[in-house]
């Protein structure tokens, strides 16, 4: 249940010397909504290293949610404050989960009659990931600027080298899904498996794009 409340935190630049109300129902600048790396639990990094540095250089905000299973979105009766999640469920429902919530909060900036300013989605690694898919779910215009994000995050669930692939026991995962559709199956077959996937989607988008 826990993971189901959203967090974040918004940073505003002052205005005359003054703070602002971090409601951000009053900022008419710009805002950028900024999603946290793998093992990011709280605020602190991003609004020290991001957050006020575009504040007070910049004269931009930020929002910087919390993803799903972290800090103090960790599940009810979950123990221990986990730099990976406890499963392969959580991960991908974290994903899906982030890029919903920041859709949602593009629909409350638009719906704000005070905000006037542009919006633009980043993050670092996973962050980044979150904000290219936001980007592509968002069907409308907007800003994005990821940084070291990989054009998949499927390559962190590589069993043969990927950050996460790496704890996820994939000869459980096999014995415990016999049902799963042939192509899913076939990507926990072997440990090369996303890479031959991958070369094979990026053929046919290539002779699709030549047909």
């Amino acid at each position: 249940e826990g993971a189901r409340q959203v967090h974040f935190r918004i940073v505003l630049p002052k205005v005359d010397g003054k703070p602002q109300p971090n409601d951000g129902l009053a900022w008419t600048g710009d805002l950028v909504i900024n999603f946290a790396a793998t093992g990011d639990q709280g605020y602190s990094l991003r609004q020290m290293w991001y957050a006020n540095p575009l504040a007070s250089m910049h004269g931009v905000g930020s929002i910087l949610p919390v993803q799903s299973f972290y800090g103090k979105r960790t599940p009810t009766g979950q123990a221990g404050n986990a730099l990976v999640y406890r499963s392969v469920q959580q991960g991908v429902a974290m994903g899906a989960a982030s890029v919903e919530e920041g859709c949602s909060l593009l629909r409350w900036l638009e719906a704000n009659p005070e905000f006037s300013g542009n919006a633009c989605v980043t993050g670092v690694s996973l962050g980044g990931c979150i904000a290219v898919m936001l980007a592509g779910a968002w069907q409308k215009k907007i800003a994005v600027a990821p940084l070291i994000a990989t054009f998949s995050p499927g390559l962190a669930w590589k069993a043969d080298g990927g950050v996460m692939g790496r704890n996820v026991a994939w000869d459980v995962l096999r014995e415990s899904k016999p049902d799963l559709p042939e192509d899913l199956r076939w990507l926990l077959l072997s440990s090369d498996s996303f890479n031959s996937f991958s070369s094979k989607k990026r053929t046919a988008k290539k002779i699709d794009l030549d047909a």
